[in-house]
């Protein structure tokens, strides 16, 4: 048997990530990795779920492949974009977790840095009337009983409602977190529907964006679904991300404080495991 020295070995071959060819699927075509971010049937960027579909086959891709270095640029991941000034921002946060194989410019870095490389990242998230704090912690600390919180890192949204109450409780627990920002002002970001609220112009898409990328980041998913919400239920998109991009999902029926209940300590409805 030969012992190769890492003096001699050749260097990893380079490929560079690509935007998809119309009609050939996501995938490796000799010295470049094809990623679909354009649609085929008019060449405009996709939406942010459809593409983080595409990025997380290529991270497993790259997880299989520690022989290749797959590289990515702003450009190469947004060709067609309107105006001819593909903006690469909307995409950034798709790469926060990566194998260390894939390298992005360190402009991206420096916009979303990486995430710490913890086993397990866990994405607590619900509907905008969160319950009370006090059935919500003490449900969490159940789901987490059995872990090592040196091995846990935390994501939530930086909304109002239940995603200050992820924060408090992993801030409490003295666990890591990050908190995602909903882009409201990224009017050009892909497939953005711009409406018009107090003479102000938003992306309203920026809400389902934000849950994309964290979902992306996480190893985990807590939804935390209004009670009886059915078919209108806020919470619809995060669930079917976390299970199409196959992510450990939990979600857990709640209600929100009863009226006149302030304190987010009182005594509220339970939350009950759906």
């Amino acid at each position: 048997m030969s012992i190769h020295s890492p003096l001699t070995d050749p260097p990893p071959r380079t490929v560079a990530v690509v935007g998809g060819d119309t009609g050939r699927a996501d995938g490796l075509y000799g010295d470049h990795y094809h990623l679909g971010v354009t649609s085929v049937a008019d060449q405009q960027p996709v939406g942010l779920a459809s593409v983080a579909v595409g990025v997380e086959r290529l991270r497993r891709v790259a997880a299989g492949c520690p022989q290749l270095r797959f590289t990515v640029t702003g450009r190469q991941l947004c060709p067609g974009a309107p105006g001819g000034k593909p903006d690469p921002r909307p995409y950034v946060e798709l790469f926060r977790v990566r194998p260390g194989n894939i390298q992005v410019p360190a402009s991206w870095d420096a916009f979303a840095p990486p995430l710490p490389a913890k086993p397990l990242r866990l994405l607590v998230t619900g509907g905008r009337l969160p319950p009370a704090y006090a059935p919500f912690a003490a449900q969490l600390d159940h789901l987490c009983a059995r872990l090592n919180p040196a091995e846990l890192f935390g994501l939530c949204g930086d909304n109002r409602g239940l995603d200050e109450l992820a924060a408090r409780w992993f801030s409490e627990r003295q666990i890591p977190f990050a908190r995602y920002q909903c882009h409201w002002e990224q009017l050009a970001a892909p497939r953005a529907i711009v409406r018009n609220r107090h003479g102000r112009h938003y992306n309203a898409r920026a809400r389902l964006d934000c849950e994309t990328r964290l979902v992306m980041a996480a190893t985990h998913v807590v939804v935390f679904e209004p009670l009886a919400a059915g078919d209108a239920s806020p919470c619809r998109h995060v669930i079917a991300q976390a299970k199409g991009l196959g992510r450990a999902l939990r979600v857990l029926w709640s209600t929100a404080p009863r009226k006149g209940e302030t304190d987010p300590m009182t005594a509220a409805p339970g939350i009950t495991e759906r």
